[in-house]
């Protein structure tokens, strides 16, 4: 059902995202994942937009989550690391400002590199957090497979696939540390390089199948 939701959803979206292609063509990018715009353009480009969404989008049921209609929490913002002046425009039209060095697309931190560097260290923080909370389970194999299947690189993964992290090797480092640390105390033993590099081999070749962040 939900797959099927994800289409119906599309389809009604269609329309509108061929609206904009069409009448709106010097956009960078003009992307979506259902109901997540992502435009890249001119101040000027970027209000026609919001025109054409606040204008043909309540007929389709699609509401644009801005200060006028969701003042406690809207959701369209703009941010820009060229532009230093506030787009008046678009702020009159619902959007928010982000004044951050960088912004989150979707989980993916995006900016200068240390907002970058920032926002991947919380991540690794957060799993370290978890992780070390695992031995309140008192039971190894639970905390194993959470870890191994939970914990470890499904955490993370995501921002392998979508951060540059030639500057923050040193945070994929600690990410590692985290799981090899959390599979130390499940062992009850510290690991040796070499005990490491097993445990990172697949289960079919006599490891434990875990991954570690800086391989990839």
């Amino acid at each position: 059902m939900p797959c099927l939701a994800s289409l119906l959803f599309s389809l009604v979206l269609q329309p509108l995202v061929k609206s904009i292609q069409e009448r709106v063509q010097g956009l960078s990018a003009h992307a979506w994942y259902l109901d997540d715009g992502t435009f890249v353009g001119k101040e000027e480009e970027l209000e026609q937009v919001l025109d054409i969404l606040v204008r043909e989008g309540p007929a389709r049921g699609l509401v644009l989550s801005t200060t006028i209609t969701s003042p406690n929490n809207p959701k369209t913002t703009v941010w820009s690391k060229e532009v230093e002046t506030r787009p008046a425009a678009l702020l009159a039209k619902g959007a928010v400002w982000i004044e951050d060095e960088g912004i989150n697309l979707l989980g993916a931190p995006i900016g200068t590199r240390e907002y970058v560097e920032e926002e991947v260290r919380k991540k690794v923080e957060k799993v370290r957090v978890v992780t070390e909370l695992l031995p309140l389970l008192q039971d190894p194999h639970v905390e194993f497979v959470l870890l191994r299947s939970c914990l470890s690189m499904p955490k993370f993964s995501f921002v392998l696939r979508t951060t540059d992290t030639t500057d923050i090797v040193h945070l994929l480092r600690d990410f590692d540390a985290v799981t090899r640390d959390g599979l130390a105390r499940i062992l009850g033993t510290a690991l040796d390089d070499q005990t490491w590099q097993q445990a990172k081999m697949p289960v079919s070749l006599g490891g434990m199948g875990l991954r570690a962040a800086e391989d990839h």
